[in-house]
């Protein structure tokens, strides 16, 4: 995302990339990178932060830059969040505008929506939710941010949390599936 970022930005006269936070220092494509520690003079010149890193990097973001984010937006594409993480995050929100999604492309929102309004009219005794994925072998999360939201999905489509109704790995010979799971 961040290099799309950079590739589109200069196409929008009104969007200017000032900078980027990451685990050195460096340059890409002519745009400084400073560390978290040197980050304030760069959030202070921004009117909104993107993160689409990595939980750990995103937990230090709002932990450590916290203050320094209020009166600004903040855009998150990090999945994987510690519970600690969105509960900051959540209370980040009363200074700063927050916009958090597990994925931004708006087909998987529109699937999303489809998938709440499919599962609502689906008796889950009748029709079964399954969620299989596959992605290139550098993917680091399983299941990936985007399957655990249609998870979410179809379990607020069945009036219910996702945690009771989730199972993972079926794989073998393990029986029937117990009816509503997802």
């Amino acid at each position: 995302m961040g290099q799309a970022l950079l590739r589109l930005a200069p196409e929008h006269g009104d969007v200017r990339v000032v900078g980027g936070i990451g685990s050195t220092r460096t340059e890409l494509s002519g745009v400084p990178v400073c560390t978290i520690d040197d980050a304030a003079e760069l959030m202070r010149r921004s009117d909104v932060v993107i993160d689409f890193s990595t939980p750990s990097a995103t937990a230090e973001l709002i932990d450590r830059a916290g203050t320094l984010l209020a009166g600004r937006a903040l855009v998150i594409g990090t999945t994987g969040l510690s519970e600690a993480a969105r509960q900051r995050l959540d209370e980040l929100t009363a200074e700063v505008a927050v916009l958090s999604a597990a994925n931004f492309s708006v087909g998987v929102n529109l699937l999303l929506g489809l998938v709440e309004r499919a599962a609502a009219a689906l008796d889950p005794d009748v029709f079964d939710i399954e969620i299989i994925e596959a992605h290139h072998r550098r993917k680091a999360d399983a299941p990936s941010g985007t399957a655990i939201a249609l998870g979410e999905a179809a379990a607020r489509g069945r009036g219910s949390p996702l945690a009771p109704l989730r199972r993972d790995g079926r794989s073998g010979t393990i029986g029937a599936r117990t009816p509503g799971e997802i």
